[in-house]
């Protein structure tokens, strides 16, 4: 009842059992020249045999899978909007591609923390994994939830929605397609004047990127952005627990 082994089984395409056995323990320097050995049965016989050799078998299904859940290049993410469940929303947002995030509609007597690090929030977007995956129909989505929305200079709007269900926090993921954001004027703090365009600073290096927005020696295709319809499609129909 309470066996740790595990029954693996090799079936042809047509469900014909090419070879099964329960596996067991791994044993240590028992085996002669090999490294280790593996205590295993056929399933229905009671005699038990250790055989040479270790065998690594994950049982559970989710680590066999590819976590990514989407990935979105945090420099080119323009402007991020925080709902939370309870309390004000607020906008981080930067004027450019490249160009550091900062936060949206402060009134004049409220500024920002010194070393705020905003590029936290960018950086969630960019290499989002999960540790569990659901068909989002299996879950009761609550109405209580927090909700973060990042959009892109390129034009995709992606909705990440947040909400603990048994205690363990679940992420449901939509995007649109909308249109590319423009660059922001910048202001300058002091005199509140669009700054003016400056050169580059002596010894950094400008590179044209062209046209078509793709660096020198950098192939389209390894740098061409998601978009909205790509995203949704892998990510529409599921629900994902994330740390």
């Amino acid at each position: 009842e309470d066996a740790k082994s595990r029954l693996l089984r090799v079936e042809s395409a047509d469900g014909k059992v090419l070879a099964e056995a329960i596996l067991g323990k791994q044993q240590h320097r028992l085996t002669g020249n090999q490294a280790a050995g593996t205590y295993l049965r056929r399933p229905g016989e009671a005699r038990s045999w250790l055989a040479s050799g270790g065998v690594a078998i994950d049982g559970e299904v989710v680590n066999w899978l590819d976590d990514e859940i989407v990935y979105l290049d945090g420099k080119r993410i323009g402007r991020i909007e925080i709902r939370p469940d309870s309390g004000p929303a607020y906008v981080v947002q930067r004027d450019s591609a490249g160009e550091p995030l900062q936060l949206a509609d402060l009134a004049e007597d409220e500024t920002a923390k010194k070393g705020a690090d905003l590029e936290r929030l960018a950086g969630a977007f960019t290499d989002l994994r999960f540790e569990d995956v659901k068909p989002r129909r299996e879950l009761a989505w609550p109405d209580a939830h927090h909700t973060a929305t990042a959009t892109t200079f390129d034009g995709v709007e992606l909705t990440v929605q947040l909400a603990r269900i048994d205690g363990e926090p679940w992420a449901i993921f939509d995007a649109r397609q909308i249109d590319a954001l423009a660059p922001a004027a910048s202001a300058n703090p002091a005199t509140g004047n669009e700054a003016a365009e400056t050169p580059a600073a002596e010894g950094t290096e400008v590179v044209d990127i062209g046209e078509e927005g793709v660096a020198e020696g950098e192939s389209p295709a390894e740098t061409a952005p998601l978009t909205a319809g790509e995203i949704n499609e892998r990510v529409q129909s599921w629900a994902y627990k994330v740390s």
